[in-house]
């Protein structure tokens, strides 16, 4: 049946990208940009509640529903809220840069490769891949040496290369007579890690080197990054990342969530994004690194838990309904190709385990590449995302839990925030006399275009140490400092004029913003200490805070102490480890028994439900200051009276 159109169609041009969309009257700005695959940044999903979709219209009508995030300056220039602007004629659209997509400076994989080896590093486990491919002679049979020819060759993988094969695909044993004595007993086998054993999934002839590669992908909310992997030698060849396609969407998971509830087809659109993305990222690589793609055998993907559901196509609705439970914790190993993924057509996709509903997959992999597991000593595990996940144990133990911290120090509910990206300011140093250096992702001459979570966490660090700023987040109006004003939202700092932004309009950090960040930075410390607590011990027990995720590769530890986002602790109790998530998937993928590990931590793992705690909004309320109502807990900050 052709569906009847309920109004007339209309262009949408999207200039300096050669898109064009056609959409029904009535749709908005941001529809016809999703529809027609160009981003526009969006913190709520386009439902009209974060303002951060800001376009111009260049040519053409729209009505906009009324708002209270432009003024009408902005509206007279042809500025729109994409999300409540619907089209009335063609237009034509422009995209300023701080609501388009920009990539942020590559991760320092020195660096992290440094950090991993102070933690035991990848040598804690041999390298053992997933995949496994191996050139192999075998001895011809005879009267006395008359095995078939299927356990002739697992005896003599196993004698050569040590690897133990449980299990053939019936294509592989319907192959192997005759290529057996084809190429005189000398072969190329393919073995593959299927949860538990290695599998015969291949046996061809002996033709030459075996190019043997793999991918370790951790799929983020925000960001999917790969790393490309030579699985003979362990060699990292490198990496790709891409901002995660699903923000169209929204971007918590919940938003996800909650469309795949409302839309039919909601789960297969959101699965064709992140399997596109990941297929995107195998294809720079392979063509980066000169390699085919059916040369890469096996992929192991980590994320949180709703991400892994819906890159195997399984509703994850019911993780947003009491009692919250997932599918499935644990997936097996899949082929590939039944879920879209573009590598060899006998290539496999592996996941480590979840922890909960709202600890995914990446924490365990974290836990993995921190050696928590490989240590008597009590340490924390911090990882600052969309949210806030929180992993206390050693050895013996671990528990979990999950702060709803939301994406605050990703820019949403805050005047000028955005994701860490280009333009955005990630450093921020204040002088007494109020003069300030920002420290800015893509160099020191770009004009800023907004500010990001480590910019939000010095800044108010630096403007309370200063006494600009008081203990409950508001501004010294008697300070006598310029940057202090009434602005249209209230009292206001300016970090930088309209001169001095890429926007040509003035970046400022309101008293609102600053509340917003207190209670992220508070959601977030309360929840280490409430699980801390629940097992009877305190901050002084902790002999190391583990900080994770790409937030703690610029974080600066002093200033978070000072907001109250970190403990009071010694400096050197603090360690970071880059992106632990991408970390672990990549041990794992070169290594069985790192992988062994990972399902080990998660069956030690214990997920602790804040919501059956007590005291927990007790003592989140008293986290609502800087750094915090009880100052005994920080003693080294100076805490002003203003």
């Amino acid at each position: 049946m052709v569906k009847k159109h309920t109004g007339k169609l209309f262009r949408v041009a999207f200039k300096d990208t050669g898109v064009v969309g056609i959409v029904e009257q009535g749709a908005t700005v941001f529809d016809a940009a999703k529809k027609a695959g160009v981003y526009i940044n969006s913190l709520c999903g386009g439902d009209g509640l974060c303002g951060k979709c800001r376009v111009n219209v260049e040519d053409g009508r729209v009505t906009m529903r009324s708002n209270t995030f432009l003024e009408d300056n902005e509206v007279e220039q042809g500025e729109v809220v994409a999300c409540l602007a619907q089209i009335e004629s063609d237009i034509i659209v422009s995209i300023p840069e701080e609501s388009s997509l920009q990539s942020r400076p590559a991760f320092d994989e020195e660096e992290t490769e440094e950090l991993h080896a102070e933690f035991g590093g990848k040598e804690r486990y041999p390298i053992n891949p997933l995949y496994q491919k191996r050139r192999l002679e075998l001895p011809h049979p005879s009267i006395d040496d008359n095995l078939s020819d299927y356990e002739r060759l697992k005896r003599e993988l196993s004698r050569k290369s040590g690897i133990s094969i449980a299990s053939a695909e019936l294509s592989a044993l319907r192959r192997l007579p005759h290529i057996l004595r084809k190429s005189d007993y000398k072969v190329m086998t393919t073995a593959v890690f299927r949860d538990v054993d290695f599998e015969l999934i291949d046996v061809d002839e002996n033709d030459g080197e075996p190019r043997n590669y793999g991918v370790a992908c951790d799929i983020g909310t925000t960001t999917i990054m790969a790393y490309l992997v030579d699985l003979d030698t362990g060699r990292i060849c490198g990496s790709a990342a891409v901002y995660n396609a699903q923000m169209h969407y929204g971007e918590d998971v919940i938003s996800r969530i909650v469309y795949i509830q409302e839309n039919s087809n909601g789960l297969n659109e959101l699965n064709g994004l992140v399997v596109g993305d990941i297929n995107s990222l195998i294809e720079t690589l392979s063509v980066r690194f000169g390699i085919q793609q059916d040369s890469i055998g096996y992929i192991v993907c980590t994320g949180n838990t709703i991400m892994t559901h819906i890159l195997l196509g399984i509703t994850p609705e019911y993780i947003r309904r009491e009692p919250y439970i997932p599918v499935v914790a644990t997936p097996s190993m899949v082929p590939a190709r039944d879920i879209g993924i573009s590598i060899n057509d006998s290539g496999y996709a592996g996941f480590l385990p979840s922890l909960g509903a709202f600890v995914g997959s990446d924490i365990s992999a974290a836990v993995l590449s921190s050696s928590m597991a490989d240590s008597e000593e009590i340490s924390l595990l911090i990882d600052v995302g969309t949210n806030g996940e929180i992993v206390l144990g050693c050895k013996d133990w671990f528990i979990c839990c999950s702060a709803s911290a939301g994406p605050a120090f990703e820019g949403a509910g805050t005047a000028c925030g955005m994701r860490a990206s280009t333009g955005a300011i990630e450093k921020v140093s204040i002088a007494v006399d109020g003069s300030i250096i920002l420290g800015i992702i893509g160099g020191k001459n770009r004009k800023p275009s907004g500010i990001c979570g480590t910019g939000y966490i010095d800044l108010i660090s630096e403007l309370f140490t200063a006494g600009f700023l008081d203990r409950t987040g508001r501004f010294n109006r008697d300070s006598g400092l310029d940057r202090i004003r009434e602005g249209e939202n209230g009292v206001e700092f300016l970090l930088a004029s309209s001169a001095e932004s890429q926007s040509s309009k003035e970046i400022v950090v309101t008293e609102n913003d600053i509340r917003t960040l207190i209670r992220t930075k508070g959601s977030i410390y309360t929840a280490a200490e409430a699980v801390i607590r629940h097992m009877g011990l305190s901050w002084t027990d902790v002999e190391s805070v583990i900080i994770s995720g790409g937030f703690g590769n610029v974080i600066n530890t002093r200033h978070a102490i000072v907001i109250g986002l970190l403990p009071d602790l010694a400096p050197e109790k603090f360690h970071y480890i880059g992106n632990g998530s991408i970390t672990g998937a990549k041990m794992s993928l070169m290594s069985v028994e790192a992988l062994h590990a990972s399902r080990a931590i998660a069956e030690q793992m214990t997920y602790f439900d804040l919501s059956t705690d007590p005291l927990y909004m007790n003592e989140f309320t008293s986290s609502l200051f800087l750094p915090h109502t009880d100052v005994e807990k920080f003693p080294s900050v100076v805490c002003r009276s203003v």
